[in-house]
């Protein structure tokens, strides 16, 4: 699976370096575009991953020598979670460019919003605490993939709605 994710490492990275470069240069119009467009190529290597990953889970399990058992329980855990990785690579992406524009507070903030629902709903979804559905495995990806959903919704939120003084972000032509 990292196998499908280098590209977005290497998106990450140049994000990192650019939009800090931008910023320290004072270039505030050049770093804006610079951080729209790398959350857009992020974004279209992140849902090519995550299309593959799901669609070729049971081979992937395969090439592991997984037992059958393994993978009749790890397959559906892997395909939410794959879903589930489109947000958490929206989330690292925002992140990356909070931290790049000298923001490491709000960084913060989105980290502490996901993993916060993530760790309310673990027990609720795979336990079947509080009146949910005993879901087991698939439980640890659904609340996986909420937390992180979470996560997304508040760093775009802060992107584009948000009041940083260190970047924010517009939809350009």
């Amino acid at each position: 699976l990292n196998v499908v994710w280098i590209p977005i490492q290497g998106v990450v990275a140049a994000i990192m370096h650019i939009v800090s470069q931008k910023k320290g240069e004072g270039s505030d119009d050049e770093m804006q575009l610079c951080a729209f467009n790398g959350l857009l190529i992020g974004m279209v290597l992140s849902f090519l991953g995550a299309f593959l990953s799901f669609v070729f889970a049971p081979q992937l399990f395969s090439l592991f020598g997984t037992s059958q058992e393994v993978i009749a329980l790890g397959i559906p855990y892997f395909r939410i979670f794959t879903i589930a990785s489109i947000v958490m690579n929206l989330v690292w992406l925002i992140r990356t460019l909070f931290k790049a524009s000298g923001d490491a507070n709000r960084s913060f903030y989105i980290t502490l919003a996901a993993v916060a629902v993530t760790l309310i709903l673990l027990p609720l979804f795979t336990l079947g605490l509080g009146g949910f559905p005993k879901l087991g495995i698939q439980g640890a990806g659904w609340a996986q993939l909420i937390g992180r959903i979470t996560g997304g919704i508040f760093g775009l939120w802060c992107l584009f709605l948000g009041k940083s003084a260190f970047i924010h972000l517009k939809i350009y032509n």
